[in-house]
């Protein structure tokens, strides 16, 4: 389910691991060292659950996981909230999912990125998580009221958190806007989506640091679109983002990539030759 490039095995990394059914756990590095030709049991999984995603991390990073019906939760990847398990284990619950919910993306927030963020303006704009309840609501009032898109004076300057829903749409949101919490809560709000009636769920959430990179989407009908990401707009948790991509009726997005620039001037070389 995940490709992950190391160099070295030290025991001061581990790869945190993320099931489609919400249970996550961390091992060192190091107990991966020595794979036999017929592999190793990497995580104990529940019937009809899925190992989805698998990221590289520190004990001082953070960790970031979205949900389909557009939450999201932030959290440390310290031993007090995540604390290391050995490779045949299953993990523990990463998020509070609501029925009919699961995961859909996961992505690590370097320290030394985290460190420098500026949260108390994030904290003190938006004091109370969102209740997933919350999100259910749909009244006249609600469908009436303008959408906030405004964002901090500094959410010009990444990280952000790149949101794409199945629908086309997407938005980066400061990364300041996702406070952190403790493991296996209900989360935040992380987009509200264009379509009310449920038929637009969340594709994916990562997280992007330069706005030279490249996005690259996979639809269902196996179509590419490849996209700049400072083409898309600065925004705010509540908002519903600009549309990324034009889809047929029964097309949705499926897949996305981050491309960095240097793998973006390599794609247009090959391009140039052929």
């Amino acid at each position: 389910t995940s490709i992950v490039p190391v160099d070295e095995f030290s025991r001061e990394e581990y790869l945190v691991m993320l099931t489609k059914g919400g249970n996550i756990k961390k091992t060192e590095l190091a107990a991966f060292s020595n794979i036999r030709a017929n592999g190793l049991i990497a995580i104990s999984l529940e019937e009809g659950d899925q190992l989805r995603w698998v990221r590289r991390a520190r004990v001082e990073d953070s960790i970031l996981v979205g949900s389909r019906l557009g939450m999201a939760i932030h959290f440390r990847c310290t031993h007090a909230q995540l604390r290391p398990l050995s490779r045949a284990t299953r993990g523990v619950r990463a998020m509070k999912l609501k029925k009919g919910d699961e995961l859909v993306g996961m992505d690590i927030l370097p320290a030394a990125i985290l460190d420098t963020l500026n949260t108390e303006e994030a904290e003190t704009a938006e004091t109370e998580t969102v209740e997933i309840e919350a999100v259910e609501i749909e009244t006249a009032e609600i469908e009436n009221q303008e959408e906030s898109t405004e964002v901090p004076s500094n959410g010009n300057i990444g990280p952000w958190v790149l949101v794409i829903t199945m629908g086309g749409y997407g938005k980066r949101v400061p990364v300041a806007q996702f406070r952190l919490q403790n493991r296996a809560g209900q989360g935040l709000m992380a987009t509200k989506f264009k379509n009310r009636k449920g038929k637009d769920k969340l594709a994916t959430l990562r997280i992007v640091n330069n706005d030279d990179d490249e996005i690259m989407m996979v639809t269902n009908r196996g179509i590419i679109i490849r996209q700049a990401v400072n083409a898309i707009s600065i925004q705010s948790r509540s908002a519903t983002g600009v549309r990324v991509q034009r889809l047929d009726e029964e097309d949705a997005i499926n897949g996305v990539a981050i491309v960095p620039p240097d793998a973006v001037d390599d794609v247009e070389v090959l391009e140039e030759a052929e």
